[in-house]
């Protein structure tokens, strides 16, 4: 392995420029500390892979920027893997995963998927009546999903049951409730996997 300065007077100054070459090329950086706190940075096929230990757990990757007189986290991600950035007001750490959507469907007036992210399938219960089912099973039941129904003539969208595995929808005529007949329609599902 090579180290070579580039630019400038001496490692450690603004102006300089470090290059590494390697197969594999890693910089560890280790706290003199005694405590088995370390960070690497490595290349390898195209790919920078950070990686960090506080003693001996998995360690936290957070990211900051230094105007010069204030240093501001900007996101972080945790050593369960979960991340969190800064809101647009900079005044909460927004969880990235919570804010994702889980699922989502768009489906015929046959329950046939047309577009989909983690549903497996739809079913036509009967008339306007359709079960959706997960690739991927939510946490519990208490999700939240959101529909629409491609139709303009006061019909509406009803989550009619949700489940772990699954939700039944139902598109409704908007004046007496009724099951209306079979409609294009569309689902966004909210809240934490299993």
């Amino acid at each position: 392995m090579a180290l070579t300065k580039i630019i400038g007077s001496g490692i450690g100054t603004v102006a300089d420029n470090v290059v590494i070459t390697s197969d594999d090329p890693t910089i560890t950086m280790t706290d003199s500390s005694g405590t088995n706190d370390i960070a690497t940075l490595q290349s390898t096929s195209g790919a920078l892979i950070i990686t960090v230990r506080d003693g001996t757990s998995d360690g936290e990757i957070i990211f900051k920027g230094d105007t010069g007189s204030a240093v501001t986290e900007h996101s972080r991600i945790a050593n369960t893997g979960l991340m969190t950035v800064i809101s647009e007001g900079n005044a909460v750490q927004t969880s990235v995963q919570q804010g994702l959507a889980k699922a989502f469907q768009s489906a015929n007036a046959a329950a046939v998927l047309e577009d989909s992210h983690n549903i497996a399938s739809g079913t036509d219960n009967g008339t306007g009546d359709y079960t959706f089912a997960f690739t991927n099973n939510m946490n519990n039941d208490n999700f939240s999903a959101v529909g629409t129904v491609a139709q303009d003539n006061g019909e509406h969208y009803v989550i009619k049951a949700r489940a772990v595995g699954s939700y039944t929808v139902r598109t409704e005529d908007g004046d007496d409730g009724t099951s209306s007949s079979d409609r294009k329609n569309s689902t966004t599902v909210h809240g934490d996997l299993a």
